[in-house]
């Protein structure tokens, strides 16, 4: 079941402010008249009615402001995964404008180390660099024929 849209919360929400000012005009206007005609009992009657009108009314005001706390969380991640998408797209774009550099650089860094299992113990070797790890000795002959 999909949850409600924006749009539905938000026309359920006007209909009932619309009808929660038509009860509160009209409980107005009832003590109004009721304090006029000198019924207090009637009086006291609508404003208990007015009290609970009231309350419904902060009642929707709490679910109005959870709505817009609900919104400014996922505006809040849709802004971050434009952030990531536009990451994204800026690599995208590093390697196309640099690829041929890139094709230059890797073919440089083969040729200095010979074949693929070369390549992988180097890999590891400035993998385990950066984590300050110990390397192997093939592993160290690989990074130092890189800095040549």
């Amino acid at each position: 079941m999909n949850a409600p849209s924006t749009n539905q919360i938000q026309n359920v929400l006007k209909k009932r402010i619309e009808v929660l000012k038509n009860e509160t005009s009209d409980l107005m206007g009832d003590i109004e008249g009721h304090i006029i005609d000198g019924n207090m009992n009637e009086c006291l009657s609508n404003l208990g009615k007015l009290k609970d009108t009231l309350e419904n009314t902060y009642e929707m005001v709490d679910r109005l402001s959870n709505c817009i706390d609900e919104l400014e969380r996922k505006v809040n991640e849709l802004e971050q995964e434009i952030n990531n998408l536009k990451d994204e797209v800026n690599k995208t774009k590093f390697f196309s404008v640099y690829k041929s550099w890139i094709r230059i650089f890797m073919n440089e860094v083969i040729t200095k180390l010979g074949d693929g299992e070369k390549w992988r113990l180097a890999e590891n070797g400035l993998q385990y660099l950066s984590s300050n790890m110990v390397l192997t000795k093939e592993e160290k002959v690989c990074v130092g024929n890189l800095k040549k």
